[in-house]
């Protein structure tokens, strides 16, 4: 009997009564009403299956192979093992389906409703879901290398160690997703939405993250060797023990950022944004920092050649004894004139003409900071005081270093 969207069920049902088994061969059961059938291990390949019913059929390694199911209604189908290559899913609603271990290679996802999925170990490769509604979905130890996942929903689903190598997602909104240990090795993560997303241990090597917003993630134990991080947002991101060897991180805003630990050698950190960053014992070896905003940083036990940096002794005193041998602290420009200097110009001009040679190769704030690393005053200052502010913390930190109380009235 040809089995037909308006037979299915009861010819399913007569057969299963008979003991045999139904022959899909040439079965045209687009709009069907298969609701919690069982079809297990069934063969419909090439079948069709368009806006059929199939909410909680259970598909369990079944071979669907270049099906029509484009609209069909899959909500909470079993679909484990199944082999969906070549099938079209354009509009179909697998919302809350287990795809688990399936094969969906070259199939088509365009507009699928996939809200809630288990896609564990699944195989996406070269999967095209642009703007694709995936939150939520279980995708752990999936094989998505290659994919498009361009402006997808990806909010709070779960990637860990799963394979992305090669994926695009530029303005894919990843907040609060998974992804420690995945392979994102050359994805396209640009302008990604990744907000308090778990990156550590990912291998993002030669990723393109510029633009990305990822404040708050977590990249501790993060691979960024050669990644492309320009103009990114990582304010009280986690990048303690990350390996950024020869990233860009030119413009990147890392204010409060934790890179305790972290490999910076070789990286490109021009005009970023480091402002109270803590970088104690990170590596910078070769690191270009011109223009780098260090305000407030902590730079203590960084590795860097310091050889090439002053040293100023007692550095804080010795600013402090400077003003009040008649020089003069003015916060409102960095250098007045040979006595009158802001904060970060006192560090520079005590440092002499190598001070000086400094802030014309790494711009004042860099320079400044690196002067009193150097000389082994933790942390970097707030440059950005007050002029009143600034006194009193330059009294503070003199005090601290030669343990007199120094007075100074400004007139």
């Amino acid at each position: 009997m040809t089995v037909t969207a308006a037979n299915a069920r009861q010819v399913l049902e007569a057969l299963r009564q008979a003991g045999e088994q139904v022959d899909w061969e040439g079965a045209n059961l687009s709009g069907a009403n298969l609701r919690g059938a069982d079809l297990s291990g069934a063969e419909i390949i090439g079948g069709n299956l368009r806006e059929a019913h199939l909410e909680k059929i259970n598909l369990r390694h079944g071979n669907l192979q270049r099906a029509d199911l484009g609209g069909a209604n899959l909500n909470g189908a079993e679909l484990r093992g199944v082999d969906l290559s070549g099938a079209n899913l354009g509009n179909a609603n697998l919302e809350n389906a287990n795809l688990q271990g399936a094969n969906l290679i070259g199939a088509n996802l365009q507009g699928a409703n996939l809200r809630g999925a288990n896609l564990k170990n699944a195989n996406l490769h070269k999967i095209d879901l642009e703007n694709g509604n995936l939150y939520a979905v279980n995708l752990r130890k999936a094989y998505i290398t290659q994919a498009k996942l361009g402006q997808a929903d990806l909010t709070e689903v779960i990637l860990s160690d799963a394979d992305l190598a090669e994926a695009d997602l530029r303005k894919a909104n990843l907040q609060g997703a998974n992804l420690s240990g995945a392979n994102l090795a050359k994805a396209n993560l640009s302008d990604a939405n990744l907000i308090g997303a778990d990156l550590s241990g990912a291998n993002l090597s030669g990723a393109n993250l510029r633009g990305a917003d990822l404040q708050d993630t977590n990249l501790s134990g993060a691979k960024l060797r050669k990644a492309d991080i320009g103009e990114a947002n990582l304010d009280a991101a986690n990048l303690e023990g990350a390996d950024l060897r020869g990233a860009n991180v030119s413009k990147a805003y890392l204010e409060g950022a934790n890179l305790r630990g972290a490999n910076v050698s070789k990286a490109y950190l021009e005009g970023a944004n480091l402002e109270g960053a803590d970088l104690e014992g990170a590596h910078l070896n070769e690191a270009y920092l011109g223009g780098a905003d260090l305000n407030r940083a902590n730079l203590e036990g960084v590795y860097f050649p310091w050889e090439e940096i002053p040293y100023v002794p007692n550095i804080d005193t010795a600013i402090l004894q400077a003003l009040q041998a008649g020089g003069e602290l003015e916060q409102e420009a960095w250098h007045t004139n040979a006595t009158s200097h802001a904060w970060a110009g006192w560090a520079v001009h005590l440092a002499g003409d190598q001070g000086y040679a400094l802030q014309a190769r790494l711009g004042i704030i860099t320079a400044a900071s690196l002067i009193y690393a150097r000389s082994d005053s933790h942390p970097v200052p707030d440059w950005y005081a007050t002029t009143e502010k600034a006194l009193a913390d330059i009294q503070q930190r003199a005090q601290r270093q030669s343990r007199i109380e120094p007075a100074l009235e400004m007139g």
